[in-house]
């Protein structure tokens, strides 16, 4: 309604956060790593890598939230 109501005013949704599977990870891929290759896309709020809880060790996957779900790489 305000758009109409006010025609020189652009509108703006708000931005919607996306969370972003990635597998094949190798054993030496790191939260950091993940953030930096896809932060060539867009902003990143988050990105961790799944451990095994006993070991520590990397399960070869994770996740990766992307700030705004427009700049997620289709």
């Amino acid at each position: 309604m305000r758009a109409i109501e006010n025609p020189g005013q652009e509108r703006s949704a708000a931005t919607i956060p996306v969370r972003l599977f990635v597998g094949s990870l190798s054993s030496s891929t790191t939260a950091s790593d993940l953030r930096n290759a896809f932060a060539n896309y867009g902003p990143v709020a988050d990105a961790v890598v799944m451990t095994e809880r006993e070991s520590g060790a990397s399960r070869g996957f994770g996740f990766v939230t992307m700030s705004n779900r427009k700049d997620a790489p289709g």
